[in-house]
């Protein structure tokens, strides 16, 4: 019995199965493993927003009066123009902006120049900004900072000794 057995596995597998069989589980194998590479690829979208703020720069918040229109648009990040209403002229023209997770509204970050940071940041509070998206390979981001207004009176010292 036993040399019927073994007489036809000799019989039914040859060398050309073996090949065959040994393909078969390698190609299963690879389809598994290249299958693992969406999930890996969700991962690395995860990634820090520190990782995206380039060195001399900070991060942000801008809400705008159409944000949840713009965050439908933007997936993960864009570049916008920022107008105040009423404004024909953009505060901030090419500004690189992250759409940030927030259950009520849209809130973004604007990534901005750290020298003039304080400064966008009291301007981008305001909340009747509005925002328009442009294309992500626009030029360079650019400000028009509105002035100070200064004192119509000026205080003089006078000594009385004179």
């Amino acid at each position: 019995m036993r040399e019927k057995l073994q007489k036809l596995i000799n019989d039914k597998f040859t060398k050309e199965h073996y090949i065959l069989l040994g393909t078969l589980i390698l190609t299963v194998l690879m389809s598994l493993w290249i299958g693992q590479k969406p999930v890996a690829q969700a991962e690395q979208e995860t990634t820090e927003v520190s990782v995206l703020i380039p060195k001399g720069f900070l991060m942000i918040p801008l809400q705008l009066a159409n944000g949840d229109s713009i965050a439908s648009l933007i997936h993960r990040n864009a570049v916008i123009d920022v107008f105040k209403a009423g404004q024909k002229i953009a505060l901030a023209q090419n500004l690189r902006v992250l759409k940030l997770p927030q259950e009520d509204g849209a809130l973004f970050g604007a990534l901005v120049p750290s020298d003039i940071a304080g400064t966008l940041q009291e301007i981008f509070s305001s909340p009747k900004l509005r925002g328009a998206i442009r294309t992500l390979n626009s030029g360079v981001t650019k400000f028009s900072i509105p002035k100070p207004r200064s004192s119509l009176l000026t205080e003089i010292h006078v000594d009385e000794d004179l």
